[in-house]
């Protein structure tokens, strides 16, 4: 089907740890030329996706990049094409490399995507600023894929006051 995104940085969230943590999930990012999706979802291992979806599932979240976000166009090139150039250098480098938690991961990849065209003007973008950027920035994509997204937290929550409550009586 039709991705429904382009020239996006999009999210969904990750069994369990999104559970425990609302705010972290896994990232990709979108071309704008046909709207294929990005993620690295493994070692050696970018996923690549026509659907709209990522290598965890369905897109909860997106931020939308306007054209004036990018900022570093190499000579020749439009800015959309500058985007996806630099979309497809850091899925190519991000095919080379292991992946970690932490340091190598798919907010690092999205990251050196944004650091190639000067994303916002700001070439340092790295997973902790991602977190925060789409934890801000970030739309949901319906009222549905918020509650999907924050259920698992919320019914960890009640979980542990009932258990408090029950525990004290």
């Amino acid at each position: 089907g039709e991705c429904g995104f382009s020239r996006a940085i999009v999210w969904s969230p990750l069994p369990v740890l999104t559970w425990l943590f609302p705010a972290i999930g896994h990232l990709g990012i979108v071309t704008q030329q046909g709207g294929v999706v990005h993620d690295f979802a493994g070692p050696y291992f970018v996923n690549i996706s026509h659907d709209g979806t990522t290598a965890f599932g369905a897109v909860t979240k997106y931020y939308q990049v306007q054209l004036s976000d990018i900022q570093a166009v190499p000579q020749g090139m439009t800015k959309g094409e500058a985007w996806d150039n630099a979309i497809e250098e850091a899925s190519c480098d991000y095919r080379n490399r292991i992946h970690d938690l932490v340091c190598t991961n798919c907010h690092t990849h999205v990251a050196h995507a944004l650091n190639k065209v000067r994303f916002k003007g700001f070439c340092h973008w790295n997973t902790f600023f991602l977190i925060f950027f789409m934890l801000f920035r970030g739309q949901f994509v319906s009222t549905k894929a918020f509650v999907m997204t924050h259920l698992g937290f919320v019914i960890l929550l009640a979980i542990i006051a009932a258990s408090f409550l029950f525990a004290s009586t």
